[in-house]
């Protein structure tokens, strides 16, 4: 199973950090996370964060994604 260890990469002279979905992990996929559900404690890509919402009924706070520690 792949960790979500957020990987660096050189953009025009800049580092980016790429954090990986929770969720496609899961399913052994690398797609990058949109946002953080601090409810749920994952980061999510924006087809998770679309099915998250429309499955969940409680108001959960998201923020932008952050790396594992």
């Amino acid at each position: 199973m792949t960790t979500n260890r957020p990987i660096q990469t050189k953009v025009e002279n800049s580092v980016v950090e790429i954090i990986w979905c929770d969720g496609c992990l899961e399913d052994d996929r690398k797609v990058e996370a949109i946002v953080y559900c601090h409810d749920c404690k994952e980061n999510q890509c924006e087809e998770c964060n679309t099915m998250h919402k429309i499955r969940r009924f409680l108001k959960h706070r998201r923020t932008d994604p952050k790396p594992s520690l």
